[in-house]
């Protein structure tokens, strides 16, 4: 056959020449066959040195812009343009070639991102390129991964092909799905996270959206401007990072902030914790709140006076004492109530707790507390007053009640303080007394100076002196009650009548005694005792001769006369 070709050659050739073609002509074949020479020399020197290279070559390259390819682009399909072609021009690849290729695993995996299920390809004769196609598959959830890759590679072709050079390609996966957003509760309303006090540690949920095959680094700050009451940081709470770690394909995450049990009442109070920004992720929704719920005891409110008396006329002082550290503004108030004093003793506050209820206006106000200050005290002044008025020492009672962020001691929620009287007692005084012996009486006038609020008692016995009772006078004895008062220039007076026997004797003017004793509430003036004298208003006796004539017989020696001394109702003879 090669034979028969030169042959053909040389007789084209030859009848070139015979037939004399134009100088253009021979010059145009005289290189084609120069060229003719330099093919077949080369391919003489290729056929001693590496005679596989003059059989037909497959050559695989891309179709596209380069060798990315997203993973959602349309048809989601991968093609891969395999190119065949021989170097020699009398080889018109008039024939079928296949070829078989594999796929193997990079960071894709074959059957979950990538079909894996191809093997080969066919060359139909005289075509020169053929694709291989390669569905991608896409997650039914969105998945943010890094860009993955696979390679795919032509182990062999048939009809006398050889591999070339270009026997393997990287397909890469461009990853097109969103990173995946990252927040509390679920992304649009957060529950607060309600913890005591004494849990001593609280726990926020961070959820991602969807897992990724990233890792994700979320961080975290807290917020220390809100307004509602803020808990301190470092000091009520304290956060144990600032970051949480969301592995590969983890999709919930633990937030942990310390709690401190600090002893001190308070009020429940707030903190906020904000995610500020995430590697991998996006964060989203509100912030969330943390409430610690205070459990210390309230302090204790108690009362106690501070001596047992005050003199009239100066303030009684109450001390409330507020036991326990607090962060509250506490208000303790109070009532007083009459024991023994009343309402002209000192300055009520309202009467009765029933009262109180609809005034709400006597209370001491405790700030909240400093540092190491465990308790505090409070003054209760009450003005007692200086009314004149003798009434022995009078009691009254202050009561705390109703405290506000505080709760009252069991027994003393009350005190009693004693008003001391300052004022005289009264005096009873009794003033002499003269009568005449036909007035049937001597009325004495027993006087009360000054006032007092008990009823006031005395006591008054006769005794006597020149006069006898049963003959002068009658003994007199008993109590004079005089009644309570208010007024302290009070004078008042009453009166003890002794009754006086008139017996018609002309006698000296006769005395007796009146003496008082054993008062209650007052005292004896100097003038405790008066003389009561009783006048003799009889006038002399009459004296006559019993007769007219006296006559006796001589011989006796001795005429006695009768004298009569002539008193009303009683004749004397001697």
């Amino acid at each position: 056959m090669k034979q028969l070709l030169k042959d053909v050659r040389d007789w084209v050739q030859y009848a070139s020449m015979v037939y004399m073609p134009s100088p253009a002509t021979m010059v145009a074949a005289l290189r084609e066959k120069s060229k003719r020479k330099d093919r077949r020399r080369r391919r003489q020197q290729t056929q001693t040195l590496c005679p596989e290279l003059l059989e037909p070559r497959l050559v695989l390259a891309w179709v596209g812009f380069d060798n990315w390819i997203a993973e959602d682009s349309e048809g989601n399909t991968v093609q891969l343009a395999v190119s065949r072609h021989a170097d020699d021009e009398y080889d018109d690849l008039n024939y079928s070639t296949t070829v078989w290729y594999s796929t193997s695993n990079g960071t894709a995996t074959g059957g979950v991102d990538f079909d894996d299920t191809g093997v080969s390809i066919t060359f139909q004769p005289y075509e020169t390129l053929v694709y291989i196609e390669i569905d991608l598959y896409s997650e039914t959830i969105p998945y943010d991964e890094y860009d993955e890759n696979f390679f795919v590679t032509l182990d062999s072709a048939s009809g006398g092909a050889s591999i070339g050079w270009q026997d393997e390609i990287e397909v890469v996966i461009w990853d097109t799905d969103d990173a995946p957003n990252v927040f509390f509760g679920n992304g649009v309303a957060v529950d607060d996270v309600i913890i005591d006090e004494d849990e001593g540690t609280a726990s926020f949920t961070v959820h991602l959206e969807n897992p990724s095959a990233k890792t994700v680094t979320v961080y975290y700050a807290f917020n220390l401007t809100a307004e509602s009451p803020l808990a301190r940081y470092g000091i009520d709470y304290s956060p144990t990072g600032s970051s949480v770690v969301f592995q590969p394909g983890e999709t919930c995450k633990q937030i942990v902030v310390n709690i401190e049990d600090d002893g001190i009442d308070e009020y429940d109070e707030d903190f906020y914790i904000t995610l500020d920004y995430a590697d991998n992720a996006t964060v989203v929704g509100p912030e969330a709140r943390g409430v610690i719920v205070d459990n210390d005891d309230l302090p204790i409110a108690k009362i106690t006076v501070d001596q047992s008396s005050f003199n009239e006329g100066h303030d009684a002082t109450f001390t409330v004492e507020l036991s326990g550290y607090t962060e509250k503004e506490v208000i303790v108030y109070f009532y007083t109530t009459d024991i023994t004093a009343g309402g002209d003793d000192y300055t009520q506050h309202p009467e009765n707790e029933e009262e109180h209820e609809h005034h709400h206006q006597y209370y001491v106000v405790f700030e909240s507390s400093q540092a190491g200050q465990s308790t505090r005290t409070q003054e209760i002044r009450i003005a007692t007053t200086v009314d004149g008025l003798h009434e022995g020492n009078e009691d009254f009672r202050v009561t705390i009640c109703h405290p506000e962020e505080a709760e009252l001691h069991e027994q003393d929620y009350y005190a009693t303080a004693t008003i001391a009287d300052i004022d005289p007692l009264p005096t009873i005084s009794i003033d002499q007394v003269s009568e005449s012996e036909s007035s049937g009486q001597l009325q004495f006038i027993v006087t009360l100076t000054g006032a007092s609020s008990n009823a006031i008692t005395v006591y008054y016995d006769t005794t006597d002196g020149t006069a006898l009772a049963g003959v002068d006078y009658t003994s007199t004895s008993g109590m004079l009650t005089f009644l309570p008062a208010t007024d302290p220039n009070y004078t008042n007076w009453l009166p003890i009548v002794v009754p006086v026997l008139d017996d018609a004797f002309q006698e000296p003017d006769e005395t007796f005694t009146v003496q008082l004793s054993n008062p209650s509430y007052a005292e004896l003036s100097v003038n405790s005792q008066a003389t009561g004298t009783i006048e003799d208003d009889d006038g002399p006796p009459e004296v006559f001769f019993s007769q007219s004539e006296f006559v006796t017989s001589e011989g006796h020696e001795v005429l006695r006369f009768f004298v009569e001394l002539a008193v009303e109702n009683v004749t004397t003879c001697g």
